[in-house]
Parts: C-alpha cells; structure tokens; sequence
C-alpha cells in the first residue's frame, strides 16, 4: 500500500515501487501536504498509473479532485487494465466528469468495485447506469449519499434488465421515495445476479415496502436487503408475508423504522436462515 501526501514527486515516487505495491491510497493530511490532490499532482499520478498492471486499487477518497482530474481518471481507466477497485467517495463529481466516467465503465473489462459515495452525483447517475448496460466487468457499485432518485432509479432497472454482472449495489441515503418504489421491484423481478441491494435511509414507507414484498416473492438471488429508516409500518408484516415463498434471503435490516409489531420476529417464513435486524 503507498500512501502519498500532496507532491511534485508522485511520478517518480511510483515508478521506483510499481513492481511491489498492489494499492495506492492518497493521503492529503501530511505535514508537507495540503488537503487536495494539486493538478500536476494528479496529472503525474495518473500518467504513471496508465501503464502499470500492479496497483489493483485505488483511494482518492476526500482528495478534493475535480472536473478536469476526472476526465483524467476516466481516459485512465480507457488503457489501464490492472485497476480493479477505485474509491471516489467524498469528492465532487460533477455531470461532465460522471459522463466521462460512464463512457470509460461502458469498455473497461477490469474494474470491479466502483464507490462513488458522497460525490453530488444526483441526475448524473443516469450516465452510469446507462453504462451499465454495455459494461460486463463491475461487480459491486456504490452511489449512497447522492442524491439519486426516483427518476435514476428507472434508468437503473432498465440497466439491470440486461446487466449480468452487478451484485452488490449501495443506493443508501438518497432521494428515493415510494414513487421509484416500482423500479426498485422491478429490478429484484428480472435480474438474476444482484445479491444485494442497500436502500438504507430513503424514503420507500410502507407503499414501497409492499412491492418489494411481492418482488422478493419470485427472487432467488438476493442475500441482503437494507431497509433501514425508510418510514416502514405495515410494510415490515409485507416483506414477512414475501419471505414465505422466498428461500435465499439471509439478511433483511429493518432497524430505525416505525413498525413495533412483534410477529415479524417471530413468524415462521420458509427460509428460516434469514436474520432480521430490528
């Protein structure tokens, strides 16, 4: 793992230890360092990242990159074909950068795990999920904290309907109510891949909960779902009833909602490995 403060020497820093380091995780809170990642920083950062097959992950969480660093990485991920895992959360990622991001995700073949955590994204992530479409490598994508709504969420379900590799997907603490509810069941219906699926403080209340009760009636790939502060009531009896007929399920989070009736914990669905969080 190379950490890195903020200098003119990450080129060269790099170069001397690419034969033994798998994953490089920028630090900008050195004594040397200011918190950003400097443009010369980043544009010799990348430069030495596009034709090294050693470094597999790469952290630039909280580096302050923006618009043009960005494009950088994307043109980045069009050559590099050893970086399997790249962590963005906490930066700003504004249309032009995410657009440039999908175009690269549509080609690349090894990129598996994408966090875009924290990142404004909001409309823009209608540009991903569109390359989620062509894209057959990424396995695990987390867009929480975004602001991503229901309008995203049906560009996502037309993704999924297609997509054969995503099987992890973060869409916690967003914008989405029981309007993109639909889209959300829709996904569990058609797709036979996403394990997992975190939905953790939107806004899907009961009405939500009920479509997804009758989508988990019919899945038989998903393993985890996080509800959690989603306004669930009635809706946590819902997703019992769904869990009758569902046999794969193991974990279902239903911590910090309204529902205090206490027959959900002790029904007796089908699959009774499922662990409910409460």
């Amino acid at each position: 793992v190379i950490y890195m403060a903020a200098t003119q020497h990450v080129y060269h820093a790099l170069q001397a230890v690419l034969g033994v380091c798998t994953e490089f995780t920028w630090s900008g809170k050195g004594p040397e360092s200011g918190d950003h990642l400097e443009v010369s920083t980043a544009r010799a950062l990348f430069k030495a990242l596009g034709p090294n097959r050693t470094i597999a992950h790469v952290d630039l969480s909280s580096s302050g990159i923006g618009s043009k660093h960005i494009e950088e990485l994307a043109n980045l991920l069009k050559v590099n074909t050893g970086i399997t895992a790249i962590n963005l959360s906490n930066c700003c990622v504004p249309d032009a950068g995410c657009e440039a991001l999908a175009q690269a995700l549509e080609g690349n073949t090894v990129l598996t795990s994408f966090v875009l955590s924290g990142c404004s994204i909001g409309e823009s992530a209608t540009h991903l999920f569109k390359a989620l479409e062509a894209n057959r490598a990424l396995s695990s994508l987390d867009l929480s904290n975004n602001n991503v709504g229901n309008a995203e969420s049906a560009a996502l379900a037309k993704a999924m309907a297609v997509n054969t590799t995503l099987i992890d997907i973060n869409l916690s603490v967003n914008g989405i109510t029981e309007a993109g509810a639909p889209y959300l069941a829709q996904i569990l219906q058609v797709n036979s891949r996403l394990k997992s699926m975190a939905l953790g403080g939107n806004h899907l209340s009961d009405f939500g909960c009920d479509l997804l009760a009758v989508a988990l009636r019919s899945n038989t790939a998903l393993t985890s779902l996080d509800l959690r502060a989603n306004g669930v009531v009635e809706g946590a009896e819902a997703l019992l009833r769904g869990l009758e007929c569902n046999s794969t399920l193991q974990l279902l989070d239903l911590s910090e909602n309204g529902w205090r009736n206490s027959k959900i914990l002790f029904a007796n669905p089908r699959n009774k490995s499922v662990h409910i969080l409460h």
